[in-house]
C-alpha cells in the first residue's frame, strides 16, 4: 500500500519540481536586467545572475525529462540551501526585501519573509522526498517514455 501511495506521488512530484525550476528561470530570464541588479545587491558580478538561470534550466530539464535525477536531486537541494542562505543573509544584514525566486512572475515571489521561509522549505521537504520517490523511476535509458507510460 505504502509503495503504491509513493509510486503514484513520484509520477508527480519530478514534473511539478521541473516546473517550478523551469518558472524561476524563465521569470528571470524574461527581465534578466533587475535580476542582474538584484544579484548585485549581494556584491556578485552580473554574470551570476546568468549562471543561476542556466543552472535553473539544466535542473528543470533533468527533472521534466527525469535524467540524472538521483544527482540532480542532490545538486538542486544544495542549489536552494546555498540561494536560501544568500537571501537570509541579504534580508536581514543588506535589508533586501524580495528575493525575486520567480523574476516577472510576481505572483509566485512572495511578499513577506515568512511566505519565503515556507515556499523554501516546502521546495527542500519536496526535494528530500524526491530522493525517496526517485526509487519508482524505471531504469532505462529511455526512462522519460516508459515513465508517462506509468
Amino acid at each position: 500500500m505504502e509503495n503504491t501511495v509513493l509510486k503514484k506521488i513520484s509520477i508527480i512530484i519530478f514534473p511539478i519540481l521541473g516546473s517550478l525550476f523551469l518558472l524561476s528561470a524563465l521569470g528571470k530570464f524574461l527581465d534578466i536586467s533587475n535580476f542582474q541588479e538584484n544579484i548585485m545587491q549581494y556584491g556578485f558580478p552580473e554574470i551570476v545572475a546568468f549562471i543561476v538561470i542556466i543552472i535553473e534550466f539544466i535542473i528543470a530539464f533533468c527533472f521534466i525529462f527525469l535524467l540524472l535525477i538521483k544527482n540532480i536531486l542532490k545538486i538542486s537541494l544544495i542549489f536552494v540551501l546555498i540561494l536560501s542562505a544568500f537571501f537570509v543573509y541579504g534580508h536581514f544584514i543588506l535589508h533586501i526585501n524580495s528575493c525575486g525566486c520567480f523574476g516577472v512572475f510576481d505572483i509566485l515571489n512572495p511578499s513577506s519573509f515568512l511566505g519565503f521561509a515556507i515556499k523554501n522549505t516546502t521546495l527542500i521537504l519536496a526535494l528530500i522526498f524526491g530522493k525517496y520517490a526517485s526509487q519508482f523511476i524505471p531504469k532505462q535509458k529511455n526512462g522519460f517514455l516508459v515513465y508517462l507510460c506509468l
